[in-house]
């Protein structure tokens, strides 16, 4: 894998682009995007004005882009209902913390994923 770099200059493999994806529109788009990044993209432009909703959504939509992209080895406009259950919930929880989640020294005040949704 090369290195990680923010969404907007991410390189997709044309194949894994989306711009013929099992799930894109066709004739009238709600989006003006030829491709899944390119509607990330113009979908985050929304919250352009809440910056806290916009970086936590950008850092989830980087996640699910790579891991469609690096671990699935599909565009996000081709994944079915089938492959978000099992399969991106468990390598968020593995495969990120190892591959895409750069090291903090914030990280010891996260609690553990375990505890996330106590009360």
């Amino acid at each position: 894998m090369s290195d990680l770099v923010p969404l907007d200059r991410l390189a997709i493999p044309p194949a894994l682009t989306g711009e013929a994806g099992r799930n894109r529109a066709h004739g009238t788009r709600q989006v003006d995007a030829n491709d899944d990044r390119s509607a990330v993209l113009a979908w985050l432009a929304r919250y352009v004005d809440s910056p806290a909703t916009l970086s936590s959504y950008r850092k989830e939509a980087e996640r699910l882009l790579l891991w469609c992209v690096h671990q699935r080895k599909r565009a996000p406009s081709d994944l079915s209902h089938e492959d978000m259950p099992s399969s991106y919930r468990l390598h968020l929880v593995s495969v990120f913390r190892s591959r895409f989640v750069a090291a903090s020294s914030r990280i010891s005040s996260v609690r553990p994923l375990s505890t996330a949704f106590s009360m």
